[in-house]
């Protein structure tokens, strides 16, 4: 693992936890508590996903398989419900909450690649 991988992993932390942060913000949860909870949890399941990944991807060869993609889905399903346990706790409208981390995660994980893609080979 080279500088390019932890520049990449800084990014993708600092990309998720901002996008994530905005989607909840903008759904209405604008507590201290809340908000200290989601970078908590980001920092730790970010980090956890792109070194695992990483070392996926250079000691197994794995990036261009089927499987890293399935590591891929069957993290972020995970990384969801860890999301989820604390949140919910936080409030009182499950049903929101389910959502909003629905839409947190799948937005951080579209846009984010998106941005970090930019980030790290155009720009």
């Amino acid at each position: 693992m080279n500088s390019a991988f932890f520049s990449g992993v800084f990014w993708a932390m600092i990309l998720t936890i901002s996008i994530e942060m905005l989607v909840y913000w903008l759904r209405g949860y604008r507590e201290k508590d809340f908000f200290m909870v989601v970078l908590f949890i980001n920092i730790a399941t970010n980090l956890s996903l792109n070194l695992i990944g990483g070392m996926l991807v250079s000691y197994l060869s794995l990036a261009v398989s089927h499987y890293f993609l399935l590591f891929i889905v069957i993290f972020e399903v995970g990384i969801y419900f860890i999301e989820l346990l604390p949140l919910s706790k936080m409030t009182e409208n499950k049903k929101k909450i389910r959502f909003s981390v629905l839409y947190a995660n799948l937005t951080s994980m579209i846009f984010g690649s998106l941005l970090l893609y930019i980030i790290m080979y155009i720009g």
